[in-house]
């Protein structure tokens, strides 16, 4: 699995379609072909705007945040295209059907195709979330080692909360050692602040 950390970024870069055609054009080279996979995956990406929602380029063009006529790496298909795809991706890769499942906090006005992407956004933040923990768990052994809009502001919060209490027990069903290790990296988070407060108070005091 490819994290954002340093030790991966040119590794994630390869696989980027635009860093790939900048590369490939300023090198005059080819890279190796991506996996059949991956390739299927990149056409049924969309970009996601601030709120992590997907958009068709027509709504990047009407909301002007690109010029009309834009041409990049984003192409919109059809909605049969994009279930199309995503079938062969699943039948190559069967355990990505519980994507389908991840519960979103919003899906009206939303497409199968765009909410697909917003569910694959929360898979892939989720994962990240596990990487990220299971690092965390390992630096605390070497630490132990050297010491929406329209609502009413409740309407909103009761619906986050639902969201949140949706996606816990998904996540607790589909992962459950993943969202134990979320919550063992969370804990030692808050055990190193307290040694860290308590570091600093002891050093305030021999100070004075």
């Amino acid at each position: 699995m490819l994290t954002d950390s340093q030790h991966s970024t040119g590794e994630c870069f390869t696989k980027m379609r635009c860093t790939r055609d900048v590369v490939e054009k300023i090198n005059e080279t080819k890279l190796e072909p991506l996996p059949e996979t991956l390739e299927k995956l990149h056409r049924l990406v969309k970009p996601l705007n601030r709120s992590f929602e997907p958009m068709t380029i027509n709504k990047w063009i009407d909301a002007r945040m690109v010029p009309e006529g834009y041409k990049g790496v984003y192409v919109d298909i059809t909605e049969a295209e994009a279930k199309k795809i995503w079938a062969e991706v699943c039948n190559d890769h069967p355990h990505l059907k519980e994507v389908e499942n991840i519960p979103l906090k919003s899906i009206m006005g939303l497409s199968w195709h765009e909410q697909l992407v917003a569910k694959i956004h929360e898979y892939n933040e989720h994962h990240k979330a596990v990487a990220e923990s299971e690092q965390v768990i390992v630096d605390d052994s070497s630490y132990e080692q050297h010491s929406d809009k329209g609502t009413s502001e409740e309407q909103a919060k009761k619906t986050e909360l639902e969201y949140q209490k949706a996606k816990d027990r998904f996540w607790t069903d589909e992962d459950a050692s993943g969202v134990l290790k979320i919550e063992r990296a969370a804990k030692i988070k808050s055990k190193w602040a307290d040694a860290c407060k308590s570091q600093k108070k002891q050093d305030d005091e021999t100070k004075v």
